[in-house]
This record gives C-alpha cells, structure tokens and sequence, in this order.
C-alpha cells in the first residue's frame, strides 16, 4: 500500500495537536510493521490490536488512503477544534465583542454573560449574530463554560479592572543583580508605615519610618521613626514633609557618607522621599567621579498608574513604582512581619483585627485619666499600648541589630556570586560553637586544619555574611561629605537663629527625644580644630532629628563653621564613665578659663608672694631676699667643705684596704668578717 508521509518542515503536520501528530505517527507505524495480507478481516484485525482500534476503524482508514494516498486522512478529527464554519464563538468580531463585554463589567465575567444573554433575548445586535440563528433558543458554543475559555486573560482583566500597576506582574520586567557593585554604590530611600499602634505623651498613633539601604550588602543602615502626632492647631496629624526628607538625606551623608572614588547613587520616589529641583542640583554639583559624571548622583522613580492600559483613557491616580526599589520595598514585608506580635496591630493593608478596636478605645480612656492624675500616681498606670520613647524605638533598634541586619538566613540575589559566604570550623563536632580561621588557636591550628581536610562535613560549616557584615566590610570606602554641603541642602528656611547665653545650646522635640536636646558650644571647625562659640554672639544652626547627634553651626551669613556635638547623659552607675565625662568636663574648663587665668596671672602671682612672705614672718624665717640669698650662701659653702672631707677620708679607707689586701692573710668564715674589718 502507496502511502505519502508528512514531511518535517509540512506546515499542515505542524498546525496540528500533539495528540493527533502521535496518532498519525502510531497509523504509519502500524501500516509499516504489518503489511497488507489475505484474508484482508484478518489483518484489519491485526492493525487495529497495533493502534488500539476497532477493525471497523482500520477498514475507514484503508479505503480512505486507497482513495487518497495522503497521509491526512490519518488524523483524527475528533481532536480537532471546530470550525467557525460550525461553530460562530470562533468568529474574531464575536471574540473582540464578548471580551469587551467581560473588561466593562469592572467585577465580574459571569455578570457580562449574563448581559450577553439579555441582549440576545431583547434581539440586540450582536457581531457574528445579527441573523439570529435559532432564535430564541441560545446559539451553539453559549455555555459560560465556552465562552470563559475565550475571556480576557488575567493581564486584560486585572489591567481594565485594577489598574496598569496592579497588571504590573503580568507584564515583563527586568531583573537586576548585585553582582558587580561597590560599596555605596545605590543608597535606596523610602518610607514606612508600622503596623501598630503606639503611644507619645497624651496621644495614640501610629510610626511613620524613613529608611535608607544599601543595595550591595542589603543592609538598612539608616531610620529613622517619627509618630504621626496632631497638628497644631489640632486639625490633622502630621506626615513625612519635604523638609524632613531633605534633613534625612543630609543625615545619611553626614552620618555615613558616600563612596569618593567610585561615586553613589541616592534612589529616591517622587512622592514623599524626595528632594526639590534646586536641592537635587546642589548635590549633583558637589564632586565628578573619574568619568566627569557627578560623584553623587540621583535616580527618581517614574509615576505608575497615571497612564491607564488604554490610551487616551481616563487617566489614574499615579504613584511610586515600587519595582524602582524592589529590594527595599521586599525588606518592608520582613520589618512588617517580625514585628507583627506588638499589640495594637493594624493589619496588613488596614484589615484591623477585631480585638485592636477594644485596645485602642481602652488606651484612648486611660490617656484622658492621666489629664487629672499626678505625675507619681499617672506612672502607676499599665498601658495595653507600647510608649513611643521608651520601649518601641528599643525594640526597633534590636530589631534592625539582629533579625534585619543581622540576620543569615536569608535568599539574598547573588550573595554566592559576590562572595559573601564564609567558612567556619568547630573545636567539638556537634557543638554550636564555630570559629572563623584566624580565631583559632595556635596550638590546635594544626589539628583542626588536618581533620578539616580529612571530614569537612564534620568540622566545617559554611555560613552567608550577614548584611550588617558585608556593609560594615566596606566601611573603609565610606567618607562622609564635607559640612558646607549639609548646610547647601538643608536651605536657609531649616536654619534656626541661636543667641550664646551658656555653654549648652538646647532643643526641644518630642519626636526624637522626650527630655532637652543639649549641644556643647564647643564645636569641631571644618579644619577639624577645636573652636569655643562666642557668648552672647548669635549663629545659625541646624537641628536634625532624625540625625541628633549633632548640630551644624553657621555664621549669620550662612558660612558653615563646625559641628557642635551633643551632650550625652551618662548613667551615674557607670564609674568608668562618670570619670571620662568629669575629666574632659574639667578639660573644657580649664580652656574656657585659658584667656582669664593669662590677664589675671599678676595678680594671681602677687597674691602668692603676699601669702608666702606672711607665711615666713608667722614662722620666724628669713624674710628677705637678701637675708635668704646670704643664708643660702653660707649654707652653700658648708656643704661644699663637708664633702671635701667626706671624699677625702672615703679615698683613705679605699688606700687602707688595698694595702691589707696585698698582704696575704689567714683565710676567713663570712661569719668572721664584720663590719668594722671594712672600715
């Protein structure tokens, strides 16, 4: 039997299903392995028990290729889909018409079908249908389970319904990698809203934070937590402004600075963790790297959601891409996640539990008792709600020390690639105590080495760096920028006019510190020399809180001249410490007191002559000059005689025991010789 196959590049073999291309390869198979033989029932038969077929089949299919000698009669056209010819769910103006359907009703696909079946019962027009084919009966292929397989995909739904951000992870990325950095090299910026409630004097609120990280070592190097406390005024509560934004960006650069020989890259949104036009210039403007671009540069990211999936739509609300700082905006879902056992949680995305209603309202009733307790009486009360100060921002700080920075377990993006794993070894296998290579020691380095080599398994461990590990690693790269660009960028508008009136300048502000700020007036200069502030002098300054530590002076012409540090508390417990602080406290004395100790030191001079000479008349001593320079004299000339002697009758005993030691005598105990023998 003649029988044409399918070529390899036949477009009709290629536009098949799998299914039928198997069965037309197991048809030409069977044809091949059993040639046609007499009685011709028989090898029907024998065919059919080859492809897993009734005879009945095997018979169409002979008469078929005898007519035909083409292989195409050997597909199955069971497994074929219908034709639009059969079947008119398959005309494309009907498909366009039906998704349009399903992308118009913003909720629901089942909704639309139901819209269609009204339309096709008021006899509406309808593409692919306007002769109404066996109205009012529904046309073949209307099941809502045909037509659902014909809806929208998920990208058209979920773009027309939720927006082109929500569509955004059905859409194509493009994957970034750490690898190939420096450190420095992208400081990512955003804020984030704590999902808890907290209490900051008499108010219940919730934290706002503003965080900075580093995209190398995926460390969060830099927060800092503000409560969302009332206006004034009482209308409102306060959010991140662009004023604080900008006085957190000059912290970063201030606190840890940035890489001055490869440059850095300050990722920012323009939304609430940005900087003006004028600012952003200003930090561009500061240094150019080896290339001539700016040693500091700045990447906004773009507004998403504002320009809809459909051109010339309406258009949406817009905001931040998230996918510009994906590796900081993955580490908020871990802040949100390790702190979720605090009471008074919010719940993610605003779905509160049932019981943080009871707990707000209690808190909000004891916050009004406090009003008419006393002080001593209100700090007997127990709060259901953490205190901002003294207990959340603790626990934020350990927070970050050990399970976000600290951690290593984590999946970080190329952390092999870049080397960031460590081996360690063991003293006791089994034991959880591991060494890094240097830290063992001397005396064993030899043995642990040797078993090491023999049963690494048992005696190593291979661990990943931890972020605060790998940042701290490239610490020796970062500098801080230099003190006029602090004050560049925080503007005029952030100074704060500050007359001299002690040796403290104080602050006050409850968002960073529920007690005075206070800052020496001795400040570190730009040349990095040690300079007293004048008193009674004004300057401008710049107060920073989300960088506390310091001030920033300027002169009233906004020429930057130092830095004035901030004075720390020292806990009266802590002796080592207590004498640090008295000593260098007496140090700063001692130099305030340098000019006024010089003018009056002739004073001070003839004060003590005067206490001296009436010293030496209440004693009966001389009382002259003369008379102690004659006293002096003749004591002088005394001494001298009386050594004369001395060294005269030393050199005649030295002469008397040489001469008895030239003249041998009887030998002698120790106990015999005594001391006038030397003599």
């Amino acid at each position: 039997m003649f029988l044409t196959t399918p070529e390899p590049n036949s477009p009709d073999f290629a536009q098949l299903t799998m299914e039928q291309r198997d069965g037309v390869r197991a048809w030409l198979r069977a044809f091949e392995s059993h040639p046609i033989t007499k009685p011709i029932t028989q090898w029907f038969a024998t065919v059919a028990r080859s492809v897993g077929v009734t005879p009945s089949t095997v018979k169409t299919k002979y008469y078929a290729i005898k007519k035909t000698n083409d292989w195409r009669c050997l597909i199955d056209s069971r497994k074929s889909a219908h034709t639009p010819t059969t079947c008119r769910t398959k005309n494309p103006e009907f498909q366009q018409f039906w998704k349009l359907l399903c992308e118009r009703n913003q909720r629901s696909t089942k909704a639309a079908y139901r819209h269609l079946i009204r339309m096709w019962r008021n006899k509406e027009e309808i593409p692919g249908y306007t002769d109404l084919p066996d109205w009012p009966s529904l046309p073949q292929g209307w099941s809502y389970r045909n037509l659902n397989r014909i809806s929208p995909n998920k990208l058209e739904l979920t773009a027309m319904r939720h927006g082109i951000k929500a569509a955004a992870k059905y859409m194509p990325m493009v994957y970034s990698t750490r690898v190939g950095l420096w450190p420095g090299a992208f400081y990512q910026f955003d804020d984030v809203w704590h999902d808890n409630y907290v209490r900051c004097g008499s108010e219940l609120t919730r934290v706002i934070e503003l965080g900075a990280l580093d995209v190398l070592s995926g460390c969060r190097f830099a927060y800092a937590a503000k409560p969302r406390l009332r206006k004034d005024g009482g209308k409102g509560k306060q959010n991140i402004t662009e004023a604080e934004a900008r006085l957190f960006v000059a912290g970063v650069l201030w606190d840890h600075g940035i890489n001055h020989q490869l440059g850095t890259t300050l990722v920012l949104e323009n939304g609430t963790m940005t900087v003006s036009g004028e600012v952003a210039r200003i930090i561009e403007d500061y240094g150019t790297r080896p290339d001539g671009s700016p040693l500091i540069q700045l990447s906004f990211s773009g507004i998403s959601g504002k320009q809809q999936a459909v051109l010339g739509h309406y258009a949406g609300r817009g905001g931040g891409n998230p996918r510009h700082k994906a590796s900081l905006e993955s580490l908020h879902n871990l802040i949100h996640n390790e702190l979720g056992m605090l009471i008074g949680q919010t719940g993610h995305d605003r779905n509160e539990p049932e019981m943080t209603h009871g707990i707000t309202r209690e808190q909000e009733q004891l916050l009004k008792v406090i009003k008419n307790l006393p002080a001593e009486r209100a700090a007997l009360l127990k709060h259901p709600v953490i205190d901002f100060h003294s207990q959340f921002l603790p626990l934020l700080n350990d927070l970050y020390a050990d399970a976000i920075n600290g951690r290593t377990d984590h999946n970080l993006e190329g952390w092999h690639k870049c080397g960031f794993v460590q081996t360690e070894y063991t003293l006791m296998p089994g034991s959880e105590q591991w060494l890094q290579l240097e830290q063992i020691p001397d005396e064993t380095f030899g043995l642990i080495s040797s078993a090491a080599r023999q049963e690494p398994e048992k005696w190593t461990r291979t661990r990943k760096l931890s972020p605060a590990e790998v940042w701290e690693s490239g610490l020796d790269q970062i500098q801080p920028v230099k003190p006029y660009l602090i004050c560049d960028i925080l503007g005029k508008d952030l100074a704060k006019k500050r007359k001299i009136t002690s040796s403290y300048i104080t602050f006050t502000d409850s968002a960073v510190d529920a007690e005075p700020l206070n800052y020496s007036t001795r400040i570190r200069t730009t040349e990095g020399n040690f300079q007293e502030l004048e008193h009674g002098k004004e300057y401008q300054v710049y107060a920073n809180p989300f960088a506390p530590d310091q001030l920033f002076i300027c002169d009233m012409n906004f020429r930057c001249l130092g830095i004035a540090p901030r004075q720390q508390r020292v806990c009266s417990a802590d002796t080592t410490a207590l004498q640090a602080s008295f000593g260098k406290a007496a140090e700063r004395k001692a130099q305030l007191l340098t000019s006024l100790r010089n003018r009056h030191a002739p004073d001070a001079q003839e004060i003590q002559e005067r206490r001296e000479h009436n010293r030496r008349v209440a004693n009966g001593e001389l009382v002259t000059a003369h008379e102690r320079r004659s006293e002096g004299g003749r004591i002088g000339s005394n001494t001298r005689r009386a050594n004369a002697l001395d060294e005269h009758e030393v050199h005649e005993t030295f002469s008397a025991i040489s001469e008895r030691t030239e003249t041998p005598a009887p030998m002698a105990s120790d106990d015999d010789i005594s001391l006038s023998d030397l003599t």
